[in-house]
């Protein structure tokens, strides 16, 4: 029986596991995810903040689901390294993992600037579930600036303007004020230089010279792949992001890819919308249940 091993919970990671789960191979099938819950839907996280939506309506299924697909679902497990000539994923709890197949679906996140005070506190990367939470649990009495302006960040700019009352700035060397006119969110064109305060940010400093008073600043304008545990490896990637064929097939015969995590010839790296991500699930199943079979599958690239 073939083990089939897929990392990350990501819409990606979870279609990609319940669609194998349905496909009748003789294959054991577990997903692996740093987080302490099952999948759930990323796009709701702003509906979270506004309370829209509540927690429990964001998950995409409970962990009773896996278990009746026959999916062995490992929650908490943060995967530190990947031995490929060995087949073994190691965790950082020192635990390890074998596996015939590799599918990497560990998606990419938000990171700071590299600019003085960005590991201040009171500085947010709105990448999951508990990072929104901790955010939220804080007394949000002030000024939020946000570095970033595409639809998920103004998005969540009017949940955070919704909930708190408080005024809310888009910054971004990319933003186009004339497009956003009339939301009531300040957008300022520009570039973050320096997060301001003693230990707690009070304020951010624009490279333009310009000071704006701020209690939180999220950062939502660059993404980054989730692929630290594949360093070393002879796998290949792309500023950080696993190279794919349109099949979504690695230059490694036993590892695949989907989702944000990944790059092929034409996409734009880190920025895939849902149905993409689950039709690149759709994909990479068709192209494994064939590798397990042992049929041909030319790689493109």
């Amino acid at each position: 029986m073939a083990k089939i091993v897929i990392i990350g919970s990501s819409v990606a990671g979870h279609t990609t596991a319940v669609y194998l789960s349905g496909a009748g191979t003789q294959s054991s099938l577990t997903l692996v995810t740093r987080e302490s819950c099952p999948a759930y839907d990323r796009r709701k996280l702003p509906q979270l903040i506004s309370g829209a939506v509540k927690e429990e309506e964001l998950f995409l299924c409970d962990e009773n689901f896996y278990k009746e697909k026959g999916i062995e679902f490992l929650k908490g497990k943060e995967v530190i390294s990947v031995n490929l000539s060995k087949k073994i994923v190691n965790f950082k709890d020192k635990e390890s993992l074998s596996f015939d197949f590799l599918v990497v679906a560990s998606g990419a996140s938000f990171i700071e600037a590299d600019i003085p005070g960005a590991k201040k506190e009171g500085v947010f990367l709105f990448n999951g579930i508990q990072e929104v939470k901790d955010f939220s649990s804080r007394a949000i009495l002030d000024t939020v600036c946000i570095s970033g302006c595409q639809d998920y960040a103004l998005e969540t700019a009017r949940a955070i303007k919704e909930k708190y009352k408080v005024e809310v700035k888009l910054i971004s060397p990319d933003c186009d004020t004339a497009a956003q006119a009339g939301e009531n969110i300040e957008i300022i064109k520009g570039r973050l230089q320096e997060l301001i305060g003693e230990g707690q940010v009070q304020a951010v400093k624009l490279e333009s010279g310009k000071v704006i008073a701020a209690s939180s600043v999220i950062f939502m304008d660059e993404r980054q792949p989730e692929t630290d545990f594949l360093r070393n490896t002879p796998l290949a990637l792309e500023n950080g992001f696993v190279k794919v064929d349109e099949n979504m097939r690695t230059n490694i015969d036993s590892v695949f890819a989907c989702g944000a995590v990944c790059i092929s010839g034409s996409a734009c790296a880190g920025s895939k919308n849902w149905d993409e991500a689950l039709n690149e699930s759709r994909i990479l199943t068709d192209t494994l249940i064939k590798a397990m079979r042992g049929e041909p599958c030319q790689r493109s690239w």
